[in-house]
């Protein structure tokens, strides 16, 4: 299943690029393209677009992040927008402290041995490297490189992103514990950190994460009691910790805001 959906969304993404190839280089464009944002748990719908006169490759930066615009992507998880056309914002340079945290973050989690790394640590626009997806000014919104090989600790760098909505780590080997940095991350939407090697208690600064509406933390030797702090996230609807050496309670007033079919507390209790 996990490979049907991917294989569905790179083909309409490639049928998108296809016609702008064709076009660019004076050939004749289809008629209409499968918008590849329009999906359904990763199947392309008939949608489509009417082709109108492509930029040049110039104007274009295709991106390599996200399997698809539906609401689940092949892992399971919702899905990260596809970045395969997006026009260079106007003003010069890209995100200076955006790239500067993913290079500590490739760095710190021994990129050159990830399984895919395309596009990391080049001149590239950012939105060009495996993984990442960026908004039409250049700032990184969605970090995408679950099942990668990433190997050793979360720089506290990435607490720069903060524009980030997705974070996707999950199924790696990161190791050391969840930096508190990472509560700066105001807009994130889902944070997905599940089996790997972390350790150390979860930061209280998660809190801040208002807008955060799934925390999965599961399968990893994280310790200690949760913050109450987690209680501040009133968004949140998702939380999945079991497969830790975590103890006491679950802040009471996620009780009634969590959707049980998407959470797994281990054996923790709501406090009362």
């Amino acid at each position: 299943m996990k490979a049907t959906r991917r294989i569905a969304a790179v083909c309409a993404r490639l049928s998108v690029a296809t016609a702008l190839l064709l076009s660019a280089c004076g050939g004749t464009p289809p008629a209409t393209v499968a918008d590849p944002d329009a999906t359904v748990d990763g199947s392309v719908s008939s949608a489509s677009v009417t082709s109108t006169a492509p930029p040049t490759p110039s104007d274009v930066v295709s991106g390599d992040s996200g399997v698809g615009g539906g609401s689940e992507a092949a892992n399971g998880k919702p899905a990260v927008a596809p970045t395969t056309a997006k026009t260079r914002p106007d003003t010069a340079e890209p995100d200076s402290i955006g790239r500067a945290a993913l290079v500590a973050f490739y760095n710190a989690t021994n990129g050159d041995n990830w399984t895919n790394n395309n596009g990391w640590l080049t001149t590239a626009p950012v939105g060009e490297w495996h993984g990442v997806t960026t908004d039409p000014d250049g700032r990184v919104t969605e970090l995408d490189l679950w099942e990668n090989n990433l190997a050793g600790a979360i720089p506290p760098e990435l607490g720069n992103l903060t524009h980030l909505t997705y974070l996707y780590l999950d199924e790696n080997r990161l190791t050391g514990t969840i930096p508190s940095e990472l509560g700066n991350l105001t807009h994130l939407t889902y944070l997905y950190l599940d089996e790997n090697r972390l350790t150390g208690t979860i930061p209280s600064e998660l809190g801040n994460l208002s807008s955060l509406t799934v925390l999965s933390l599961f399968g990893n030797e994280l310790a200690g009691a949760i913050p109450p702090e987690l209680g501040n996230l009133t968004s949140l609807t998702g939380l999945i910790l079991w497969g830790n050496d975590l103890s006491e309670c679950v802040p009471g007033g996620l009780r009634d805001q969590l959707n049980m079919s998407e959470s797994d507390l281990g054996d923790l209790p709501f406090c009362s």
